[in-house]
C-alpha cells in the first residue's frame, strides 16, 4: 500500500512540475468547434480520461477474480472440513495394531 502511495505521489508531481513548465495556450480543433486551452491542462485532461477508461476496462475483470476467490476459498474450507472430518474417523496406525504384532519387512 505504502508503494503504491508513493508512486501516486511521484506522479502527481511530476505532473504539477510540467503544469508549471508549460503555460502556453494552443487550439484543439475537434472538426466542428475549436478550443482554446492551456497545454498542462489538456495533457491533465487526456491522463485523466486515460486513467478513467482504464478504470472501466479493468474492473470487470477485478470483479470476476474477486468472486472465483471467493469460491476458491469456499471450497478450500469445504476441503479443510472434510479432511478434518476424515481424520478423525481413521483410526490411527498405533492404534490398528494388535500388541504383540511386529510390522512386516518388504
Amino acid at each position: 500500500m505504502q508503494k503504491y502511495f508513493f508512486t501516486t505521489l511521484i506522479i502527481v508531481l511530476i505532473m504539477v512540475a510540467f503544469a508549471v513548465l508549460n503555460t502556453k495556450v494552443i487550439d484543439i480543433n475537434f472538426g466542428f468547434t475549436k478550443v482554446n486551452i492551456s497545454l498542462a491542462l489538456t495533457i491533465f485532461i487526456v491522463f485523466a480520461l486515460g486513467a478513467i477508461v482504464s478504470f472501466i476496462v479493468t474492473t470487470p475483470s477485478i470483479i470476476k477474480k474477486r468472486k472465483e476467490l471467493k469460491r476458491k476459498n469456499k471450497e478450500l474450507e469445504q476441503m479443510r472440513s472434510e479432511l478434518a472430518r476424515l481424520r478423525k474417523q481413521t483410526p490411527k496406525p498405533s492404534e490398528s495394531k494388535e500388541p504383540g504384532q511386529d510390522e512386516e519387512q518388504v
